[in-house]
């Protein structure tokens, strides 16, 4: 897993990136690309849990999960999310610490170009979701600066571990994507 530059790591963790996601990115997911009610949600590089937080006003009753490779990110989401019924974990996404079909959802926000062999973190989350579960997704799908994979390779990693993309958004900076845990 790679760590984040310190620029990016102060524009995550500022009350910007907050907005951001409140009014263009997760946020927009959650109002417009929700194909189902999850019951059992793991957020994926949760960071200092923002996009966490969203997740949480959305489904207040839902069981929710969120693991972040940061230990210092970890830390602090921790202390900002105590009261939020929010369990909060340090681990890596290509070794998930969760048994299979666990969870009805997924979230992934601005995680996979962290993670230089993705490959071995789609297959986990394959594993850890329930039959018809979802990955939902938002990305910067482009081959500029560290990205490294472009929206249509994107799509078609996967569809080679086992999922369907149910609803795919956006051209050019952000993506959102929706894809469905089908079984073999």
């Amino acid at each position: 897993m790679a760590k984040m530059h310190s620029i990016e790591k102060f524009l995550v963790n500022s009350r910007l990136d907050y907005l951001f996601h409140k009014f263009f990115g997760i946020n927009r997911l959650l109002q417009k690309m929700i194909v189902a009610e999850p019951k059992n949600i793991l957020e994926l590089g949760s960071g200092i849990g923002y996009t966490t937080e969203l997740i949480r006003e959305r489904f207040p009753a839902a069981s929710l999960a969120a693991i972040d490779y940061d230990e210092s990110q970890v830390e602090i989401a921790k202390k900002r999310l105590a009261n939020r019924s929010v369990s909060i974990a340090q681990g890596d996404v290509a070794q998930l610490p969760f048994p299979e079909n666990n969870f009805d959802a997924c979230f992934a926000s601005f995680l996979f170009h962290h993670i230089p062999n993705y490959h071995d973190a789609l297959k986990e989350i394959y594993r850890v979701l329930k039959p018809h579960g979802y990955l939902y997704i938002v990305e910067v799908p482009l081959k500029l600066l560290n990205q490294i994979f472009s929206k249509h390779q994107l799509i078609q990693e996967f569809e080679q571990i086992g999922f369907k993309v149910v609803r795919s958004k956006g051209k050019f900076l952000l993506t959102f994507l929706v894809c469905e845990k089908i079984l073999p």
